[in-house]
């Protein structure tokens, strides 16, 4: 049944239904020009308002690419609070580059990561110093056109109704998958089953040039927040009362995950992408002191240690027992073959092509 505010909005998301649709005709038909250039690109994208594991998926490609090639990341560096074009450096900080950026800029010190608003303008800035560049988050970005592009989709949500936005959480319409060359379902559990496959299959269907992957997410063991001093021991924590502080998009998988290790969560939700601020952490500090003393523990997202490591925080988290989680993902196919082969293959042949 739908929700009585949800048929309020249904106007609207037709109207931006309808806008969408129009941009999308003035694309293909070509009134407004999509900008090609020289070096490979793989776009990294969803239909959907965040959730489906762009970050670790991005994270995914950069570990198959850089033994090979010279790669950069340029994303449009959601809340940062600088404009225009800017490659990152050791000075800069989520405030600068956004969460996301700074934190394959400390995961991957060998790989250019930058941000740009236009991703034309960031490309033109990298396309010659670089074999591959990796769209974060580009797929309705049209001003530029992507020689790969990677559409993710959320398991769960994919087999709910969707409805556009403000009705829903669709920011483009699902016929937009058509421009797509690599399908990814992403958050399962396990393999999925044949009948599965079938139901995704029927759900996306494929035109015969696209193909489908899934994928599923690891949660690393927790990590403290700031370095433990030379000459100490992180022996590491054992599940307990723990305060889930986040600000993305769906923290809720996470949430599962940690209450079937045995935790005991009380969760604290913000915004995706939400700028943490001294009165949030006063909150956090009182929330946890009112869980039981023994084993009381904040746990977070890596994207979010990214904005808690803000230095405007650091003397009221550097008492806290704070701790992220690092996560990566895996796919089910044949030991990750046919979709590692597939991203290969097509930056070997693109780049042989220059």
């Amino acid at each position: 049944m739908v929700s009585l505010a949800r048929l309020l909005l249904l106007p609207f998301a037709i109207l931006y239904g309808l806008i969408i649709r129009i941009r999308h005709l003035l694309y293909d038909t070509g009134v407004f020009k999509s900008k090609l250039f020289d070096v490979p690109i793989i776009c990294v994208g969803n239909l959907a308002m965040g959730g489906a594991g762009k970050t670790p998926h991005t994270e995914y490609l950069v570990k198959l690419l850089q033994p090979h090639f010279r790669v950069a990341i340029l994303s449009r560096g959601y809340g940062r609070k600088t404009k225009g074009y800017i490659r990152a450096t050791v000075g800069s900080t989520a405030l600068t580059i956004g969460d996301e950026p700074m934190q394959y800029l400390q995961k991957f010190p060998g790989v250019t990561v930058a941000v740009a608003e236009r991703r034309a303008e960031g490309l033109h800035m990298l396309q010659h110093d670089h074999d591959v560049v990796i769209l974060d988050d580009a797929y309705q970005h049209r001003a530029v056109r992507p020689g790969m592009s990677l559409l993710l989709f959320d398991q769960v949500t994919l087999q709910k109704k969707q409805y556009l936005f403000p009705a829903g959480n669709l920011r483009d319409v699902f016929s937009a998958r058509r421009r797509a060359d690599l399908f990814i379902v992403t958050k399962l559990t396990a393999p999925p089953a044949a009948s599965l496959q079938e139901y995704f299959t029927r759900r996306l269907n494929p035109a015969k040039q696209q193909k489908i992957f899934f994928s599923g997410i690891r949660y690393s063991k927790p990590k403290p927040l700031f370095d433990i001093p030379d000459g100490h021991i992180e022996a590491g924590i054992a599940p307990g009362n723990a305060i889930l502080f986040t600000g993305i998009a769906n923290p809720k998988p996470l949430q599962d995950q940690l209450e079937s290790d045995g935790w005991m969560i009380t969760p604290m939700r913000y915004r995706d992408h939400h700028t943490f601020s001294r009165g949030d952490i006063f909150e956090l500090t009182a929330a946890l002191k009112s869980l039981p003393a023994d084993k009381r523990t904040v746990l977070t997202t890596e994207k979010d240690a990214q904005r808690l490591l803000d230095e405007s925080l650091r003397d009221l988290l550097l008492n806290l027992p704070v701790y992220y989680i690092p996560i990566e993902i895996a796919f089910f196919d044949e030991d990750n073959q046919g979709f590692d082969q597939e991203i290969l293959d097509y930056v070997k042949s693109a780049a042989g092509n220059r």
